[in-house]
């Protein structure tokens, strides 16, 4: 009976530590990364270098600054999922633009695709 009991014990340690070692925990690495940036290939305006979609807006990258776009997501969101309601004409933005004023303007940013 004790040796059953040991053995059960071994099995059950055993089998724990392989389901932890399955479990795989998302690394930010040099092929990875938590926003993605699209490259601007004439789509927008020539001064933006790359875009990036956030929940509710958008990241801008320009050379020398970066701007921030903001939509009121809750509202978007409802007229996606209740595509029968009256459309509204008020959808609550904001933005703002970091300026890096000074910043060496030989600095380039590239696509690593």
């Amino acid at each position: 009976m004790r040796r059953s009991s040991t053995y059960i014990a071994v099995v059950f340690l055993l089998s724990g530590a392989l389901l932890k070692a399955q479990v795989r925990t998302p690394q930010v690495g040099e092929h990875s990364s938590l926003i993605k940036f699209t490259e601007n290939k004439n789509q927008w305006d020539p001064a933006i270098q790359f875009r990036a979609q956030l929940d509710g807006g958008a990241l801008w990258v320009e050379k020398g600054a970066l701007t921030y776009s903001f939509y009121d997501k809750e509202t978007v969101r409802g007229l996606h999922a209740h595509a029968l309601v009256k459309p509204t004409n008020k959808i609550r933005t904001t933005g703002f633009k970091v300026q890096f004023p000074n910043s060496n303007p030989n600095t380039f940013i590239e696509s690593t695709n």
